[in-house]
């Protein structure tokens, strides 16, 4: 997810730079540099790890991504569970691990698997804070996007941005940019840095 991310906000960078007329030569050169020192570092990486990185892919016999695949399906129907008993107020912030954990009590999955967050972070905030918090964090989210666009022809506030788009693309297959506190902060951080006048 951290991997698409970076590849989808470094492409929507190079449109708005291009858009802008940010690049100039010298720039547009240390991009091409960084861009080709990246693959470099890529390939050597994807041809030592390539096993490893095939077995995340879901090629030959390695099982481990199928569970993976599954126990993230699991949480997210808890997560649907949780959001249709507690629909306007959720069951309180930081409480998602523990709902589950109530529920793989009584499931066939009990002793098998270790109760953690849902992967998807709009998932997460609807269950934790029903339709009222999940209804403030879109909210947030529109006005940060506003006030982002107001700053669209700053580079150095176009990468900060960048980084909270990819935090937010994050957010929709894992759960660490709202469920760890330090991640969280480090998004409202970037946020807050985006907008800074």
């Amino acid at each position: 997810s951290a991997w698409l991310a970076c590849l989808v906000m470094a492409l929507g960078l190079s449109l708005v730079a291009a858009r802008h007329e940010l690049w100039k030569r010298a720039a547009l050169r240390r991009a091409l540099y960084v861009g080709v020192l990246s693959m470099v570092i890529v390939s050597l990486f994807s041809a030592a790890y390539a096993p490893f990185l095939l077995a995340r892919a879901g090629v030959g016999g390695e099982a481990v991504e199928q569970i993976s695949i599954a126990q993230r399906g699991i949480f997210i129907a808890f997560a649907y569970q949780i959001i249709q008993k507690y629909p306007i107020a959720g069951t309180g912030i930081g409480t998602f691990a523990w709902e589950a954990r109530d529920r793989l009590a009584h499931s066939p999955y009990r002793g098998l698997l270790r109760a953690e967050n849902v992967h998807s972070v709009p998932l997460l905030v609807l269950s934790e804070l029903g339709v009222v918090g999940f209804s403030l964090w879109c909210a947030a989210l529109a006005a940060w996007l506003r006030a982002a666009w107001q700053h669209r022809t700053d580079p150095f506030k176009v990468a900060l941005a960048a980084g909270v788009g990819a935090f937010f693309l994050i957010g929709f297959v894992d759960f660490y940019p709202f469920g760890i506190f330090s991640v969280h902060c480090l998004w409202f951080l970037l946020m807050g840095a985006s907008t800074q006048t």
